[in-house]
Parts: structure tokens; C-alpha cells; sequence
């Protein structure tokens, strides 16, 4: 018997995109989507694991239909204004507009509609879900978007506020996290010092409406690169400024799989391989991760043990590190 996700996409009619990564989100090819009444594809890369990604495009003074579904949704607009309203059973109502940048998280089981504000441009967004893992855990799609249930924890006048500023709270070695709905701009929000990662860079996690899907921003210097860790599957990783390459690997460090990368491209790394990031360009590099598990109510419990991997964690320390990996960056950057 096929998965019932698998099924639904199928009668979906529109394309899925599998491959190992992104080059660039933004000439991602999109085709008509009738359900959600624009242009979208679903995307699958290597690293998934239960969660999805897809790619909406809303033509220029167009809407989306309504939408309503039963799993967790965090959105990134790639390019574009608009405006989204949101709404539940018992007639709560909120809405926000956005610009490039602006990141934040559906509350689950709300209604839904995304606007496009220009008469003139079109919207891209680029959003991760949990519809495989909620699909084939129920195997009910009529429930999966016709379920009638407000979460008050999720939506409602005492927990969402689309107003909050995007600010840590109580920054530490790790950086620090936001708690709150929606990231104006992911380009350039303050980021805590992080410095137990490495390379002098900032993170910031991101807490957006009470969702199980941990996210976070992170920024490292030119000509620098950051430490070498793994964790569980589904952290999509958007790059939104500078240019460098990843390498990636499971196991001992031994032809690493590399993408090179510039704003646009999106890579998803696999469960539990070891990857680690290089800024070769002349500017900082700054990352948005929307994943699938790790934040503050994720369903993967070990999702990454911040550990040095000599004490049985997820993080090569710079010292531990094969040598090759900086043999091969300083090689890059004399270029």
C-alpha cells in the first residue's frame, strides 16, 4: 500500500523537484497548483526525512484560495509584498504584510489566505512542512483539512502578536531565541554572539507560533568557516547572503559531498552526516534553517548533542577536525 502522503501528491498534479540541493529558489520551475489557486511544486531534498518543502508562486494583484490543513507550516518569502489573514472556528481574526525576508509560522489548524499587495510583481515563497509525517500518521486527508479545532496555544488575542520585534531573550553561548510569530526581515535581524560554533558568527532560534518545527539564523565572517556538526534530518538551510561551499559526509571525513552555494541556494543535510560551512566571498554569510525538528516543542529528543564529538557529541571541535578541511578552504580563498 502506498503512503497516504505519497497518494495525495500524486492527485495533487503538480510536479515534485527531488534533488540533492537548490542552486537558486528563485528559478525553481513552478506549474498551475489548482487547490491552492497559484503556481507551486513540491519540493523534495535528499535530507528531508518526514517533513516537505514547497515552492507557491502568487501571480502579480492575484490571491491564494483559502487554506485550513492539520500540520505545521513555516514560511520564507523568497521575493515579493503582500499581506497574509488568518482566522479560526471561533472567529478570532489576525493579518500582517510582509516583504522579502519576512519568515514566520501558520498556526496549526487555522484558515489561511496569502495576498499579493503588487499589481505588477509576482510573490515566491518557499515553505517547510510536516504534511508527510501528520499524512501518513493519520491517514485521513478529509481530517487533515477539515478539522475543526482551535488551538488556543497556538492562535488567539493572548498569544499572537504580529507586532513583536524579532529580539533574543536571554542570549547565551549559543546565541539566543525569539519567541513570537513572524521575523520581519531574516536579512538582517540582530543575531546574539554564538561562540561555541565557531567563527565569531551569531545565531538566533526562532520559537514561531508554538509550532514543533525549530528554526534559526545564523551569520558567520568573510573568509572564515564554521564548525564542522550533525543532527537529526529536515533542517533546510536557505542561504541568503555571501558565497562559499559546504561539505558534507557520514562517517569519517572521506570524499565529502560539496555544494557551492550563493544566495538562493537551499540544501537540506542528511540525518546525522557531518556538515560544515565556508565563507570564501568578501561579505558575511547569513543562513536561514527552517527544520523539521530541535526547537523548543520538537519531536526528535536528540535531535544534536552540542557535545565535542571526541565526548560522544555532535560537534567537531577546530582542533579534532581532518586536516584536509583547511588545507582545502585556505586553497579557495588564495584563489
Amino acid at each position: 500500500m502506498e503512503p497516504t502522503y505519497d497518494n495525495f501528491r500524486a492527485r495533487d498534479e503538480v510536479p515534485t523537484v527531488e534533488m540533492f540541493a537548490i542552486s537558486n529558489i528563485s528559478t525553481l520551475e513552478v506549474h498551475p497548483w489548482e487547490r491552492i489557486g497559484g503556481l507551486g511544486s513540491y519540493v523534495h531534498l535528499d535530507g528531508r526525512g518526514l517533513s516537505n518543502s514547497i515552492v507557491v508562486e502568487i501571480p502579480a494583484g492575484k490571491e491564494l484560495k483559502e487554506q485550513h490543513h492539520f500540520y505545521e507550516e513555516t514560511v520564507f518569502i523568497v521575493s515579493g509584498t503582500g499581506r497574509t489573514e488568518l482566522w479560526n472556528e471561533s472567529g478570532f481574526q489576525s493579518a500582517f504584510n510582509w516583504e522579502p525576508g519576512a519568515t514566520f509560522a501558520i498556526p496549526l489548524n487555522v484558515h489561511f489566505k496569502h495576498i499579493n499587495r503588487s499589481a505588477t510583481e509576482p510573490v515566491r515563497m518557499f515553505s517547510v512542512t510536516n504534511m508527510p509525517l501528520m499524512m501518513n500518521l493519520l491517514h485521513d486527508t478529509d481530517l487533515i483539512f477539515n478539522f475543526k479545532y482551535d488551538f488556543a496555544d497556538r492562535f488567539g488575542p493572548e498569544v499572537t502578536d504580529f507586532t513583536r520585534p524579532a529580539l533574543a531573550n536571554a542570549p547565551g553561548d549559543l546565541g539566543g531565541t525569539f519567541i513570537g510569530n513572524l521575523v520581519p526581515s531574516a536579512y538582517d535581524v540582530p543575531l546574539p554572539s554564538a561562540p561555541s560554533r565557531g567563527a565569531n558568527g551569531g545565531l538566533l532560534s526562532l520559537d514561531l507560533s508554538n509550532t514543533s518545527l525549530g528554526n534559526h539564523i545564523a551569520e558567520f565572517p568573510s573568509k572564515t568557516y564554521k564548525k564542522a556538526h550533525r543532527h537529526g534530518a529536515g533542517a533546510h538551510v536557505i542561504l541568503l547572503t555571501g558565497n562559499g561551499y559546504s561539505l558534507l559526509w557520514k562517517g569519517d571525513y572521506d570524499e565529502p559531498t560539496r555544494v557551492d552555494w550563493q544566495p538562493g541556494a537551499v540544501m537540506v543535510p542528511p540525518e546525522k552526516w557531518y556538515h560544515q560551512h565556508f565563507n570564501t566571498g568578501e561579505t558575511a554569510a547569513r543562513y536561514l534553517a527552517l527544520r523539521f525538528g530541535g526547537g523548543n516543542h520538537g519531536i526528535v529528543p536528540d535531535y544534536m548533542d552540542p557535545r565535542p564529538s571526541r565526548d560522544g557529541g555532535d560537534q567537531i571541535e577546530y582542533e579534532d577536525e581532518d586536516p584536509r578541511v583547511k588545507a582545502t578552504f585556505e586553497a579557495e580563498i588564495s584563489k
